[in-house]
């Protein structure tokens, strides 16, 4: 039970279809593959969860895979991070992933993007993720510890994004609080930069809320 021959199984169904069904593959102790389908919406996410790790749990497996379709996006430079889920952002894309896990963490995932071309399937150079990213799908680990390591690595990023931002900030302005002769600007002058910065600060801020929102109706309407 290879991932990249699943995966390549997978991406004939899909292409056939149109659609693929989310499907687990459990190796059990004897080294038997069982397959399940799992059946879920973002409603039903956790009950297939449930149904999966109770399987794992059943066939005494120490290693399964998983396949479904999803949405990726790659989040650009000066972007906000984990501001939304993948579903929710405009230029989101879909991609078939494949997930391997081993207890008790992820081996591999593999993320092959696709987009509907007319009457077929076009597929995109499959990218393999960091083996140390997070998943709910890891049934070897509590949901408790899942959502706290989550929590944990959201606010990672967004404190070093905070940070990155304000010390490109600090560099942009740095220079106009100096006079030609280096000598440094009055108080007066000095305050209204300021204040130019924080409001250029708070645009970009503003910019970026904005935007969430507006894929958040689309999200709505698209239901």
């Amino acid at each position: 039970m290879e991932i990249e021959d699943i995966l390549e199984t997978a991406k004939i169904s899909l292409k056939e279809s149109g659609s693929y069904t989310p499907m687990a593959f459990i190796e059990t102790e004897k080294k038997e593959t069982v397959v399940a389908v799992l059946l879920f919406d973002d409603d039903q996410k956790i009950t297939a969860i449930d149904a999966l790790a109770a399987l794992v749990k059943l066939h005494n497996s120490e290693r399964y895979i998983v396949v479904f379709e999803a949405w990726r996006h790659e989040q650009k430079k000066n972007e906000y991070p984990f501001a939304a889920p993948p579903s929710k952002m405009k230029d989101r894309k879909e991609c078939l992933l494949a997930t391997e896990f081993k207890k008790p963490n992820i081996l591999k995932t593999i993320m092959v993007p696709f987009e509907h071309v007319k009457n077929t399937i076009k597929f995109g150079k499959s990218i393999t993720a960091d083996d140390t990213a997070q998943s709910r799908w890891n049934v070897f680990i509590e949901r408790e510890v899942y959502d706290e390591r989550m929590n944990k690595e959201s606010k990672e990023a967004r404190e070093k994004f905070l940070r990155d931002r304000s010390k490109y900030y600090a560099k942009k302005y740095q220079k106009k609080f100096m006079n030609k002769d280096g000598t440094r600007k009055t108080s007066e002058e000095c305050d209204k930069i300021v204040i130019e910065m924080m409001e250029e600060m708070k645009a970009e801020w503003k910019k970026h809320s904005n935007t969430i929102r507006e894929e958040e109706k689309t999200n709505e309407k698209n239901k």
